[in-house]
């Protein structure tokens, strides 16, 4: 797990760690969060945490798992995982589903 300060940063960090899920701010230092996304060819999935409610149909735009507007409580982060767990189990059935296609 890794926290950084502003977008170049986490550029850097989600290339060299390759992670499955990030959570993501959308105003930071030098870069937005949709500009740092811009920036990584193969993104994770994303659920962005921000305090500011008018960027969450641009979010889901970009396939973002959820939206959680700051502050916000235990339970709706906790929905907000089970979110992303479901579709990542999705994905990986539909991947096992098309690899048997593929190879019958």
């Amino acid at each position: 797990m890794e926290e950084c300060s502003d977008g170049f940063q986490g550029v850097k960090a989600i290339q060299q760690h390759k992670p499955d899920l990030v959570f993501l701010d959308i105003q930071m230092p030098k870069i937005n969060g949709f500009e740092m996304l811009e920036l990584i060819d193969e993104p994770p999935a994303i659920i962005f945490t921000t305090a500011f409610d008018e960027y969450a149909i641009r979010a889901f735009e970009t396939h973002a798992v959820d939206y959680l507007l700051k502050p916000f409580s235990r339970e709706r982060f906790a929905k907000a995982v089970d979110k992303w767990l479901s579709v990542k189990d999705t994905s990986k059935l539909k991947e096992a589903t098309d690899s048997l296609l593929e190879s019958t």
